[in-house]
């Protein structure tokens, strides 16, 4: 499960998608919305996609693959029974892969929902809800202080170096190696 700004992505293999958004709705259910609100959530903020073709399903056709069962299969568009078979709703495409968007905000506990909605279908969380990203005020909180160490133990060091007399390696005076002999001079 990933978020970007404003929405929430999870990919889902082809033939777990509908099983998928039957769990978001339950989960919304559980949190109390009734049915009416859960079909205009659909509608409104719930986005199903092939990975890659990019063909959408709409909230009525997520309701008729639902809602039909096997008897009723063969009443199904051409599309939606691909569907049911597993494959991509678009004759041709190979993709196994469906990415279910919700669309953030709305008053709706969607990171909640979908924890709840992977639970039901028996699917693993990636992102446990207990897990949370780290405060960007305690990373910057973390650099000063190693800044400040790190000026520490630069101070030391020059500190010792000074109390031992040694000299820093390159600034040190280069000695000539010619030297004058001043007895020779003299005649």
């Amino acid at each position: 499960m990933s978020a970007e700004e404003g929405q929430m992505e999870l990919d889902v293999a082809v033939e777990q998608a509908p099983a998928m958004c039957l769990a978001i709705a339950r989960a919304l259910g559980e949190a109390g919305y009734g049915a009416g609100h859960i079909q205009r959530l659909f509608r409104e903020a719930v986005l199903v996609e092939c990975v890659g073709c990019g063909i959408r399903l709409t909230a009525d056709e997520l309701t008729a693959l639902l809602v039909r069962g096997e008897e009723q299969a063969e009443e199904l568009p051409p599309r939606l029974k691909r569907l049911k078979l597993g494959y991509c709703a678009r004759n041709g495409c190979d993709s196994r892969f469906y990415r279910i968007t919700v669309a953030s905000g709305r008053g709706i506990p969607w990171s909640r929902i979908l924890n709840r909605a992977l639970d039901l279908c028996g699917m693993p969380n990636p992102t446990p809800e207990e897990e949370e990203k780290p405060d960007p005020a305690a990373r910057q909180v973390r650099l000063r202080k190693l800044a400040a160490l790190a000026s520490i133990a630069l101070v030391l060091l020059l500190i010792i170096l000074y109390q031992s007399r040694s000299r820093l390696p390159g600034f040190q005076p280069e000695v000539s190696p010619f030297q004058v002999d001043t007895n020779s001079l003299v005649e």
